[in-house]
């Protein structure tokens, strides 16, 4: 693999760990405990993550080697609205409904396609190389295309925006002991 994608690669790893540790520590009702009904519960969250993450690869796999498609300059700005939200946590709506949480998700569920998510990406990652890094990624619905390797960073920075709001699930005052 290559370096620098590695790198991104083993923070996403390192990210879905803490994810999933974070979820596997909790009890049944700290996993399914909402703030508000506008909040999802720390399942949904990881469920939502896992929607996406699975998603992201399906498309990486379609567009795989195809030339990365031309952003306008509105795209670019949007690009990076959509860093800094995801870097300052700031809280916004589900951009996309196929990556909408089911309520009904466990753990149980989860843990084993995660692996093979896990897998599925780090195989299409594998044998790259530095020419397929500009080449097309996916197409978010606010900042447009993205390149293979802005994918892989959009992963692992979505990864880390959603333990911030795991932990501000943890910290509010009536999250169940």
């Amino acid at each position: 693999m290559i370096a620098r994608i590695e790198r991104v690669h083993d923070r996403l790893s390192a990210g879905l760990d803490r994810m999933l540790g974070e979820l596997g520590g909790m009890t049944a009702p700290q996993r399914r405990f909402k703030p508000d009904e506008s909040t999802w519960s720390a399942t949904e969250v990881c469920h939502h993550v896992f929607l996406a993450q699975s998603g992201i690869v399906d498309e990486l796999e379609k567009m795989r080697g195809s030339k990365a498609i031309g952003r306008s300059l509105s795209q670019s700005l949007w690009h990076q609205v959509v860093r800094l939200v995801l870097w300052s946590g700031i809280k916004v709506k589900n951009p996309a409904p196929s990556a909408a949480p089911d309520a009904s998700v466990t753990l149980d569920e989860l843990e084993p396609r995660w692996a093979s998510e896990r897998d599925r990406l780090r195989g299409l990652l594998e044998g790259l190389d530095e020419s397929a890094l500009g080449d097309a990624g996916f197409k978010h619905p606010i900042a447009g295309p993205l390149s293979l390797e802005e994918t892989v960073t959009f992963l692992a920075t979505h990864v880390e925006h959603h333990l911030r709001q795991l932990r501000r699930i943890r910290s509010h005052p009536d999250f169940p002991s």
